[in-house]
């Protein structure tokens, strides 16, 4: 019928610009001549945007999405973006599209399905926040949005893409840009009432105008706080491009980001703010990450006081500069799932490797009780025989709030390096249920004291002005030790006899004399031999 029809209208020269109705009762072919268009509003469940009613894109994809069949109370099936190379006026998106679970988005690719968004609010929706109707939260397989772009103007609460309790969602082959105001991004992951889970993100770009490339918040009265979660979601081949204190990602609020995939890539330009940032009560917790990248920016991790920011992977950044907030916590767990301290990061993480974090003058120690090491100078409540000096802090801290212990290392003596020792003083203390122990200073294995033991002194009995010398053979024992001897008895020995001038007389031997300081001969009381106490 169709090919008859055709056929009329070439021999005719009749140009035929009407619809074709037919009700064929076997296969067809259309035979489309090159040049031409052929542009169907529908093909079954597959709408075509710009064939729907509206003033602008985003009013036809809503009337689409109104128009496709109702499943399982969902609106479901496929609409087809338009290419806006060679129809420029279905570029402008001028109105929010809000759509449920089930509506689908294709595009002819991101930059053949182009738009731009000037809605002073959200430009797209997937909304799976209700408790019924179409945009009811479900646990099964939703959506698809892939190929095409949408890049805001930058108006005051412009969020490009805005997911409200996502599930199952597929985004992919997607690029967002333009929402430069502060406080918006390009992506906005939302828990309202319930939770953001096995999501999928792939080959998706946030470009040069994100103030926020991907952003995490919750709602105070979501029922799953304090933590709604971000679980089980996959973001690959992500790539970001902060620039003029923009931030690639942020976790806000009560997120709770765990089991979960980052492969991502991040060149930040022109001073960024943050790769990651982190405030608030989020916690990013035994996430695989492999974060890669370089740029300027002022921080590479932004972790809060409340964060928690635990992963296995690897953050392979250069340059970069961390900051990690008192009461962070920052971790790089073995890749079979276990903790592995002796599993060096792939960045300079100042909480368990390189940098020490500097602390200010007066910085008072009793409130550095968080894992990481510190240096400073002038520290309240430092070992008091180190004054005002330089000094390096370690702590080791628990699973437990108010139990730590803090390690001191001298840095230098009056401004300078001790020059008594090559190695400096160590001083160790531990909290326990919030309250410091005092002080106390540790010694080095050749610090430590020498110990031995002299022979039995003997009954015989001791001139006047007269000694007898015990001695006690102890490795390691020179002359410019210090020697102390007491009797290993807990009789006191009799009056009159002293002991006090004990030294080294050879290299390996120390002598222990026992002295009679009066007019007249004494007999020893007791027969004790001397321990003996050499300190370096």
């Amino acid at each position: 019928m169709i090919r008859r029809l055709l056929l009329i209208c070439a021999l005719t020269g009749t140009a035929f610009v009407q619809g074709v109705f037919s009700a064929p009762t076997g296969n067809q072919t259309i035979a489309q001549p090159d040049g031409t268009t052929f542009t169907p509003s529908s093909l079954g469940f597959v709408l075509y945007a710009d064939k729907c009613p509206g003033t602008d894109i985003g009013m036809k994809i809503n009337a689409c999405a109104a128009k496709l069949p109702i499943s399982g109370g969902y609106h479901v099936g496929t609409i087809i973006l338009p290419n806006t190379s060679n129809d420029t006026a279905d570029a402008v998106w001028a109105t929010t599209v809000h759509i449920g679970p089930g509506v689908n988005l294709t595009g002819q690719g991101l930059l053949a399905s182009s738009f731009h968004c000037i809605v002073a609010g959200d430009c797209l929706v997937h909304d799976e926040s209700a408790a019924s109707g179409v945009y009811a939260h479900t646990t099964g397989v939703t959506s698809v949005y892939q190929g095409f772009t949408i890049t805001g103007n930058g108006v005051t609460g412009q969020n490009i893409f805005h997911f409200k309790d996502a599930v199952n969602l597929t985004v992919r082959d997607v690029g967002a840009d333009g929402a430069t105001a502060a406080g918006s991004a390009c992506f906005l992951l939302h828990d309202v009432k319930y939770w953001t889970e096995r999501n999928t993100f792939e080959n998706v770009s946030t470009l040069y105008g994100c103030a926020i490339g991907w952003r995490f918040i919750t709602d105070t009265g979501n029922k799953y706080n304090p933590h709604p979660s971000f679980g089980y979601n996959r973001f690959l081949d992500i790539k970001a491009n902060p620039n003029n204190g923009q931030t690639a990602f942020s976790f806000e609020g009560n997120s709770y980001i765990y089991d979960c995939t980052f492969r991502m890539t991040i060149n930040a330009d022109q001073n960024a703010q943050a790769m990651i940032h982190m405030q608030d009560a989020a916690w990013f917790y035994e996430n695989e990450l492999h974060m890669f990248g370089e740029g300027s920016m002022v921080y590479t991790l932004d972790i809060g006081a409340k964060n928690q920011f635990t992963y296995v992977g690897q953050i392979n950044v250069g340059p970069q500069t961390n900051h990690f907030a008192a009461g962070s916590v920052v971790t790089r767990w073995g890749d079979d799932g276990g903790y592995g301290p002796d599993i060096q990061t792939d960045f300079f993480n100042a909480i368990r490797w390189g940098k020490p974090v500097v602390l200010a003058s007066r910085t008072n120690l009793n409130n550095v009780a968080f894992c990481g090491t510190y240096t400073g100078a002038n520290l309240v409540n430092a070992p008091a025989v180190l004054g005002t000096a330089n000094i390096k802090i370690e702590v080791i801290c628990t699973s437990a709030a108010g139990y730590a212990t803090q390690i001191a290392y001298q840095m230098e003596f009056a401004g300078l390096r001790d020059p008594a020792t090559a190695s400096p003083r160590v001083f160790q203390r531990v909290q326990h249920a919030g309250a410091w122990a005092p002080w106390r200073e540790m010694a080095w294995v050749d610090q430590a004291p020498l110990t031995g033991t002299t022979g039995a002194l003997p009954r015989a009995a001791i001139a006047s002005a007269s000694c007898t010398n015990l001695t006690a053979s102890i490795t390691g024992a020179t002359s410019s030790m210090t020697v102390s001897a007491t009797p290993a008895s807990t009789t006191q020995l009799i009056a009159g006899l002293h002991w006090d001038t004990a030294y080294v007389s050879a290299a390996g031997t120390v002598t222990v004399p026992v002295c009679n300081t009066t007019a007249s001969p004494i007999t020893p009381n007791i027969t004790p031999t001397f321990n003996v106490r050499l300190i370096p």
